[in-house]
């Protein structure tokens, strides 16, 4: 009778002891997770292949990094769950796209800002002093990057705006000393026009793709200058803002390890838009607001 006790107490701490070691499989198991991500240009992949590779060592993490060139396409991703993830857009362009399309993306966090320039092929012009009377100025035509780009052009002294709400257009231009004539052009174009106008003005990464160096630049955008609106977001699906693998990622991508790697590796193309006060969600939501 003894021994059957000891054999059946025997049996029984063998089954705890598996039930418990099957419990850690399982545990490890669900620890284990894959996340994707799109992001739309070379530079942008590198960076995020770097945080991927962080986030394996550091939390059992695999982040896929997709490069995906087109505008849609990212967002259709993740409003479809095919992506969980992707950094490419600035809030009005999220917004807008949302409302077009009946999607509820939020950004979850900041990346980068890839500061805007004016940029030019002619040798006459050194300088913002040095453009001509009448020259050729490439713009993009897209509303939120046409916003962008005016602002700058005003900080650079080229022009002057209307004192008026909203994103602005052509059409908020009150002063143009130079007569500069305006081209609008789709965004991806813009870079490719620089041999056909005196002037134009696009996104450092942008210009670094098509092979355009920063010398040729005569005025860039100072990232202390950008609002919260024109950084390059992370985008998820709203019902997803507060997923803690994906809480994970972002918090990886805003360390002091990418903050010195996109020094290394983007020679000012990109710089870091996160602080530790920041709340994407809400400055999204204060901005859908602002337009109703």
């Amino acid at each position: 009778m003894k021994r059957n006790k000891a054999l059946v107490l025997g049996l029984a701490v063998l089954a705890l002891f598996l039930g418990a070691c099957g419990q850690q499989g399982k545990t490890a198991e669900s620890e284990h997770k894959k996340v994707s991500l799109a992001v739309s240009n070379q530079l942008s992949q590198e960076v995020w292949q770097d945080t991927a590779r962080r986030l394996k060592e550091k939390e059992g993490i695999d982040l896929e990094v997709k490069l995906i060139s087109d505008w849609v396409q990212p967002n259709m991703a993740v409003a479809e769950n095919d992506i969980d993830l992707n950094v490419f857009q600035y809030i009005p362009f999220l917004a807008e796209f949302n409302q077009s399309h009946n999607t509820d993306l939020v950004p979850i966090g900041y990346s980068y800002i890839p500061p805007i320039g004016i940029y030019t092929a002619n040798p006459d012009i050194q300088s913002v002093e040095d453009v001509p009377q009448n020259a050729k100025f490439t713009i993009p035509d897209d509303p939120v990057n046409l916003d962008h780009s005016l602002q700058e052009i005003e900080r650079a002294g080229l022009i002057k705006l209307k004192d008026s709400q909203g994103q602005k257009t052509l059409d908020d231009i009150a002063e143009n000393p130079k007569n500069i004539q305006f081209i609008l052009m789709k965004g991806d174009g813009i870079a490719r026009s620089l041999e056909d106008a005196d002037l134009m003005i696009t996104g450092a990464s942008i210009a670094q793709d098509a092979g355009i160096s920063q010398d040729q630049a005569i005025y860039v955008e100072d990232p202390k200058n950008t609002p919260n609106i024109y950084k390059v977001c992370i985008v998820a699906q709203r019902d997803r803002a507060d997923d803690p693998i994906l809480e994970k990622v972002v918090n990886e991508f805003q360390s002091q390890d990418t903050a010195d790697f996109i020094k290394t590796v983007s020679n000012g193309t990109y710089v870091p838009a996160w602080s530790d006060h920041d709340q994407a969600s809400k400055d999204y939501d204060a901005f859908v607001q602002s337009k109703k």
